[in-house]
């Protein structure tokens, strides 16, 4: 699920999907490098607007960045490994 998108292929104008709505905005693009942004389309599933990939076909193998979060966590997990701390990760409730 994207909530914030680019209004240009090339600008770094971002919005919300409530904005584009607001702001008539029929096509989207993507948080990719520039020039390799693809097409979105603003969607709602019950009160939660955002954006869609316009088509899958498009995609051409390419996959969404990397959120913040996950670059940092794996950031700190790297750290964590390169000073010899031992980490222990749980991954499903329960599971040790």
């Amino acid at each position: 699920m994207k909530v914030i998108a680019y209004t240009g292929q090339y600008n770094n104008e971002t919005v919300t999907a409530l904005q584009a709505q607001m702001l008539g905005l029929d096509v989207v693009y993507s948080c990719h490098k520039p020039g390799e942004r693809l097409e979105m389309y603003k969607t709602r599933r019950k009160q939660t607007h955002y954006f869609a990939y316009k088509s899958t076909t498009t995609h051409e193998g390419k996959t969404a960045p990397e959120t913040l979060t996950h670059t940092l966590c794996k950031q700190i997990i790297a750290e964590l490994a390169n000073q010899n701390i031992q980490t222990k990760l749980r991954f499903f409730k329960g599971l040790s």
